[in-house]
């Protein structure tokens, strides 16, 4: 049985290794292409602006910027507002002077990466009876099995693991299988998270029955609490809902998982100490007319089930959270293009039982053939 499993984690890992290369360099290209735009810097001084200048420039904002999906926030390390569009971002000082403007090109390098590692270039078209989205994700979570395979075939041999191993150190088919092995037990739980989060985004309705509560069972919103100070104190009037939080963007229409009762309300976004990984998954609505208060959204409240969807594309793609969680990721995924590709060495440059047996034959008859041409 042993044999076996090591044959099927050769044979299906080879193949099943070459398309998994595709989609872990193109992630690792388009990961580093993120982080590069987060770390973007801009000809901004650091200006503190009340409450009531926040609200003003994000109304200001969103009138110049109709169809705006959302407005990111002035910050410590961005002093800027930044509206973002789709395919398309504006960035502004705090004194709203336009200091950049970037519109997507859907035909650049980077776009091709990206769809290149969402669907392999097939777009929605089905080959084999699968869109090109579902083939990834498919191949994610099969190498996620062979992974794992990998991992029960090596258990009884645990004690040969070192670190030292984990990258070649020469062109010998040993270095290129042990670097495998090792890279492979390294990158296991990474492998785990990206296969995972990755089918979950492409079969979206199946991870919303298994982890959103039932429509019946969430909490009804609050009632609105009109206040007399209208829309220019509603940055106050949200700070106060979470008054340890940081105040992250603002969206002035309702997303794809806004609940249709707040559809109307501009969406404040905060990061509390009950969000994960840098995430703002808190929100506050308010009216955008009388700056009233509509309700509220903490993700901490939220069933575990409900936490763990939120963060699906968070994880998978590292926007929204905080740039060393990228640069884990991007870690991660390099180790795991590492063993993927030592993998696919090691198998290409091992010799088969056959191929031995035949080169055996030939070195021991060469002495005889070359005995009998020079007589």
């Amino acid at each position: 049985m042993k044999r076996f499993l090591i044959t099927l984690h050769r044979w299906v890992g080879f193949p099943l290794g070459i398309l998994f290369t595709l989609t872990v360099l193109s992630g690792i290209v388009t990961g580093f292409d993120d982080l590069l735009d987060m770390l973007k810097g801009y000809p901004a001084s650091q200006v503190t602006l009340s409450d009531r200048e926040m609200t003003l420039g994000i109304d200001i904002l969103a009138q110049r910027h109709s169809g705006a999906r959302q407005i990111a926030l002035p910050n410590e390390t961005q002093p800027v507002f930044t509206v973002i569009m789709r395919g398309e971002r504006y960035v502004y000082a705090s004194d709203l002077t336009l200091l950049h403007h970037e519109v997507s090109d859907r035909n650049g390098f980077f776009p091709f990466v990206l769809r290149l590692h969402r669907n392999y270039l097939l777009g929605r078209q089905e080959t084999a009876g699968l869109s090109g989205a579902e083939w990834v994700a498919w191949v994610g979570l099969i190498s996620l099995a062979i992974s794992l395979l990998g991992i029960y075939l090596w258990w009884p041999h645990k004690r040969t693991f070192k670190l030292k191993r984990l990258v070649p150190t020469n062109n010998k088919a040993s270095s290129y299988y042990f670097s495998h092995l090792t890279a492979g037990i390294v990158t296991v739980v990474f492998i785990l998270l990206f296969a995972i989060t990755g089918a979950g985004i492409t079969y979206r309705a199946i991870a919303q029955s298994l982890l959103l509560p039932e429509p019946a069972s969430q909490t009804s919103p609050a009632q609105p609490v009109y206040v007399s100070t209208g829309w220019k104190h509603a940055i106050s009037t949200a700070k106060s809902v979470f008054p340890d939080g940081e105040l992250v963007s603002v969206s002035m229409s309702a997303g794809r998982r806004t609940p249709p009762e707040y559809a109307n309300a501009a969406q404040f976004r905060f990061h509390t100490n009950g969000d994960w990984f840098g995430l703002a998954g808190s929100v506050v609505y308010i009216d955008k007319i009388n700056g009233a208060y509509l309700g509220h959204q903490a993700f901490a409240d939220y069933p575990a089930g409900q936490q763990v969807y939120e963060l699906l594309l968070p994880l998978h793609t590292g926007r929204g959270l905080t740039p060393l969680y990228l640069v884990i990721m991007l870690t991660a995924m390099s180790l795991t293009l590492v063993m993927v590709v030592a993998g696919i060495t090691s198998f290409v440059r091992k010799k088969s039982k056959l191929e031995k047996q035949v080169s055996r034959a030939l070195t021991s008859a060469l002495p005889f053939i070359a005995k009998k041409s020079n007589p």
